[in-house]
């Protein structure tokens, strides 16, 4: 009874600290969240309200400034049809344009029901030409084909058309191209004068200039601007009454950038190019709020619509999205209705109301704080006399696991049930200690002999070989391997692009040459270019090929691969590598499938399956913007994940079986078996660099083989740290002698005074010829010393004359491993990069040595 009641009390108390906490916290949170909610919706209501106001301003001195924009061509044509419209009249007036504004008139003309009497002017590059009536024709389009209701129109009034492809022959300066292609809107207006037959005086405007305003209201600088924003993507764009989106505002730098809708159409589905405009856009009919904005505008209506849940223009990085819409009028006479030209719509995203209540939310658990203030010091008590013993307690018995067999015992302290805890603890790691000991004492001798013994893995490898030969290098038969190689399948029986994720090392390109073998395109090239080995100009070269002539270098045409790889499959690997330029034009290649070299004026049609291939995080790149979000779009149609080794480690003994073979052939060395000891140490490695260390690690291992099975100490697993640090492994010495076996001195002779030996780094430092040097002998494959003449006659050889140098030409990784090999040996070094690598004879090379291995 005594001891009962002397644990009644701790009985009492565990209770009690829990009673606390359900009684004080929960009432306490509720508090906070309810007076952060109100203060949430209430700050929200009123953000949102105030820019509302603001997107409808916005849109609203948009729309207007586009109007004076038109008002202001309104009144150019109506001022030159107060004269006598001419050839001087229309002359004249271009060349002024030509001088003031360059950019904004590309048509100035005069058609009447004569063609003969009709006149045509066209300017670009500040020049301005006449179109002779006779080749009238070559204008697209045709200028004389007018719009049909122009036979309504007053004498005074002005019409003005949709935007349209205005293409007219046209020599430029620099001589490339003869012909001209501009997007116009026309503003057409009868004229006569006595003595003439009637017409219609027309001028062509640049769309890029009312592009140019839509995108000058959007900044900074304008007069509505009102208050420094944060950095969420805003934009607007205009569209016609027929739902096409016509243009989007750019940049205010972007004034001779084409025409797009790329921000516009995001997040719609449609039909992208319509005739005469291939940037505009028609969103499908499902977008019910899109085609209310239309049929709103067509009825001369604006408005402001909140978009977060309405399926279109939302942003993910916004708490709220607005679009504004407006229709944009002129006036085509004086005390006549308006005429709708087309809609215009302003996007507005926000962090603002977001912002707004986490404001709020902190300013109310400041305020909540202090009531909270005498709850938190109770807890905080009763956390150190209950809470950080026990915690204590974790660390100490944490420690002892990580110090192991005989640390010290865990040191009680603190309550009588804590004493217990530990108590128990000790024991636990007592019985632990014991059977650790038992399990070393038996690994000694019998496992040391047992993990010394071979392991052939001939049948394993030979019968995953004959269940799956579609994949002779892609080897493993683990979920991981056989659900990628299924994917393989899938992919090679469609064709769509393929986008291969996965660290490097895991065989990205092996995937993409098993997709091109799997796939119809089989019969086609397969090329491959590393876009992170080429800098930007020579990565345009290779990928889009050039025209003779087109720069210094380009003494012959040269196809690039989306040429080459017609009909076949292209693959770029590392192409997080890619410059933003040549990202650039690669979204255009592969929207649209077709190129144009440098210096060509000729687009050409390119068939080709892309395969790209990137060892980064792409959407943390698109976030740094170092890479296209556009372009990761057009890549990521269909993805493969290829798989770290560490992710299946049971395919590591047929990896190794694979390449322990291949290296025998390199090396010429044969019958090389795996010891059991030497499977668990490849199998307990957690291979950072993946197959590809693998592969490393095997290599290193047959070269320094000296028995028929390979043992777990003669697995060369080299540290990666020396080589990443920059850091080169540690030179052999070597003992230089004279004839008669005395240590070398630099004259010569016999040094009394000190008889230790030299030592030199490489054979650069030896001695002369004759001498006896205790150098490791230099050992090279029957491959290399067939090659050994013509190199050292030659001086230089490239990989691909390497591969071409035996009757049955090499693979290219065979070619680059011994070339790679005698550069570690310091007979060859490597000069240039990607294309124009090539391999030159070392001054550090022993000729004498490698004459030597020639003869015999």
């Amino acid at each position: 009874m005594e001891k009962q009641d002397k644990e009644m009390p701790t009985d009492a108390t565990r209770p009690l600290f829990s009673r606390v906490l359900i009684l004080c916290v929960p009432p306490a949170l509720l508090l906070i969240a309810g007076i952060g909610t109100l203060g949430f919706f209430t700050i929200h209501q009123y953000v949102n309200t105030a820019i509302e106001r603001n997107v409808r301003i916005r849109s609203t001195v948009i729309a207007r400034s586009i109007e004076t924009f038109l008002e202001n061509r309104i009144r150019d044509i109506s001022y030159l049809r107060q004269g006598r419209v001419d050839r001087s009249a229309l002359l004249e007036f271009m060349q002024r344009q030509a001088r003031l504004d360059p950019d904004l008139y590309r048509e100035a003309a005069f058609l009447s029901t004569s063609p003969s009497s009709s006149i045509l002017f066209v300017m670009a590059e500040g020049m301005v030409r006449q179109i002779p009536p006779e080749d009238f024709s070559d204008v697209h389009p045709n200028p004389m084909l007018l719009p049909s209701n122009l036979h309504a129109l007053d004498a005074e009034e002005v019409f003005c058309t949709t935007i349209m492809a205005t293409d007219f022959p046209f020599p430029a300066k620099s001589g490339m191209g003869n012909r001209r292609e501009f997007r116009t809107f026309r503003m057409i207006t009868p004229y006569s004068e006595p003595g003439m037959p009637p017409g219609y005086l027309v001028l062509g405007v640049d769309a890029r200039r009312l592009r140019n305003v839509l995108s000058q209201v959007s900044t900074s600088k304008d007069k509505a601007w009102g208050f420094e924003r944060s950095n969420e993507v805003r934009f607007s764009y205009l569209f016609d009454t027929e739902g096409w989106m016509l243009f989007q505002s750019e940049a205010p730098d972007s004034n001779d950038k084409k025409l797009s809708t790329y921000l516009a159409r995001s997040g719609f589905l449609g039909t992208l190019g319509k005739p005469g405009l291939l940037s505009a856009f028609l969103p499908d009919k499902e977008y019910e709020l899109y085609w209310e904005t239309v049929n709103k505008v067509r009825k001369e209506q604006g408005g402001v619509v909140r978009m977060n849940d309405r399926g279109i223009h939302k942003s993910p990085d916004a708490s709220t999205s607005f679009m504004a819409f407006e229709p944009i009028r002129y006036t085509g006479k004086k005390g006549e209705e308006p005429r709708l030209f087309s809609g215009m719509v302003y996007i507005d995203r926000s962090q603002l109301a977001f912002t707004a209540r986490k404001s709020a939310f902190i300013i109310t658990l400041v305020w909540v704080g202090g009531t909270l203030s005498l709850l938190t010091l109770f807890l905080c008590i009763t956390r150190l006399f209950f809470i950080h013993p026990l915690q204590r307690l974790k660390h100490n018995i944490a420690a002892r696991l990580q110090q192991g067999v005989d640390s010290p015992m865990i040191q009680p302290g603190g309550c009588e049930e804590l004493n217990e805890l530990a108590t128990t603890a000790n024991q636990l790691f007592h019985n632990l200690d014991a059977c650790e000991r038992k399990l070393n004492n038996l690994s000694e001798d019998p496992m040391s002999e047992k993990m010394q013994q071979p392991v052939d893995l001939r049948s394993s490898y030979q019968s995953a070989m004959a269940m799956d030969d579609q994949f002779s290098d892609i080897i493993g038969i683990s979920p991981g391997q056989i659900a990628l190689k299924a994917q393989v399948l899938k992919a090679a029986g469609t064709n769509v692009d393929i986008f291969i994720v996965g660290e490097t090392g895991t065989g990205k390109q092996l995937v993409a040459e098993a997709i091109h073998r799997n796939s119809a395109r089989k019969n086609g090239p397969f090329v491959s270019i590393n876009c992170g080995a080429l800098n930007e100009s020579l990565l345009l070269d290779a990928l889009f090929g050039h025209v003779k002539g087109a720069h210094s270098e380009a003494k012959n045409d040269r196809k690039g691969a989306f040429i080459e790889s017609s009909g076949g499959t292209l693959f770029l690997d590392e192409i997080q590598a890619a410059s933003p330029k040549v990202q650039q034009s690669l979204l255009r290649a592969i929207a649209e499938r077709k190129i144009r070299p440098l210096g060509s004026d000729a687009e050409i049609d390119v068939d080709i399956r892309l395969v790209t291939a990137t060892n980064k995080d792409l959407t943390q790149l698109i976030k740094d913007g170092q890479f296209r979000e556009d372009l990761f779009y057009r890549l990521y149609v269909l993805t493969i994940h290829t798989l770290p080794l560490r992710h299946h480690k049971e395919d590591i003994p047929l990896l190794a079986y694979h390449y322990l073979k291949q290296t025998q052939e390199y090396v010429d060395k044969s019958n090389l078996l795996f010891s059991k000891g030497a499977i668990k140490k490849l199998l307990a490695h957690d291979w950072p660099g993946n197959v590809r260390e693998l592969v490393n690690c095997i290599t290193r291992t047959v070269v320094f083989a000296e028995g028929p099975v390979i043992q777990a100490d003669e697995l060369r697993m080299e540290d990666p740290e020396i080589y990443l640090n920059g850091s080169a492994p540690q030179r052999l010495h070597t003992t230089v002698t004279n004839p008669d076996g005395t240590p070398a001195t630099k004259g010569g002779r016999s040094n009394q005074k000190d008889d230790t030996s030299t030592p030199v780094s490489n054979a650069a430092d030896a001695a002369p010829a004759g001498r006896d040097h205790h150098l490791p002998p230099l050992v090279l494959s029957p491959r290399q010393i067939k090659v050994l003449p013509a190199l050292l006659e030659r001086k230089v050889i490239t990989r691909k004359e390497y591969q071409h140098f035996f009757d049955d030409p090499l693979p290219a990784r065979t070619a680059n491993y011994d070339l790679n090999d005698m550069m570690h040996k310091g007979i060859l070094k490597r000069e240039g990069a990607g294309s124009t690598t090539r391999y030159v004879v070392a001054h550090t090379a022993d000729i004498q040595v490698l004459n030597d291995m020639i003869n015999a």
